[in-house]
């Protein structure tokens, strides 16, 4: 069988010109947004965690000040309901780990507790310590450590190539 040349009109030329020039900053524009996107998310989850914590070291201090290991155990059990809270600890003035919960015995493994930072991200972990203090009083610190991946943001990826392709195929 002999190989026939394909001949494309000028036109279809032009045309398929046409749509490889329009898709390029298509393209480059939903990456651009998809990446905004979840610079947003991740901020926002970012700020729900330090509120959390915030929270967390102004209700465990009491417990703090009268030793009450049971009452910061209670507080620290309805991080059971947030899935992405790997886990949480607090310690007293002498650094020793007063209280803690773990999500399915996880590990603290980057040395973020012993270290002064008030926060780091280790791939997708982000790791949070605030002090406890009541009455200019230091009496601790709060230490946490969540997941960052948004699990919504494989779906979110899929719609955007979706559209991409939708708008290109058109």
């Amino acid at each position: 069988m002999l190989m026939e040349k394909i001949r494309i009109s000028f036109f279809y030329r032009q045309l398929i010109a046409l749509v490889v020039i329009n898709s390029i900053p298509l393209i480059f524009l939903s990456t651009q947004l998809l990446s905004a996107s979840y610079s947003h998310i991740k901020e926002s989850q970012e700020i729900m965690l330090k509120e959390r914590l915030s929270f967390l070291s102004s209700t465990v201090a009491s417990a703090i000040m009268f030793n009450d290991i049971t009452t910061s155990q209670d507080i620290l059990s309805t991080l059971r309901k947030d899935a992405d809270v790997r886990y949480a600890k607090i310690y007293n003035t002498d650094s020793n780990v007063f209280s803690e919960y773990s999500r399915s015995n996880e590990i603290e493994s980057t040395g973020f507790d012993s270290s002064n930072k008030e926060i780091d991200y280790v791939d997708n972990i982000i790791y949070l310590r605030t002090p406890i203090i009541y009455d200019g009083e230091y009496l601790g610190f709060v230490t946490m450590s969540a997941d960052t991946y948004y699990s919504g943001y494989g779906k979110r990826l899929d719609f955007y190539l979706a559209v991409v392709a939708v708008i290109i195929g058109s």
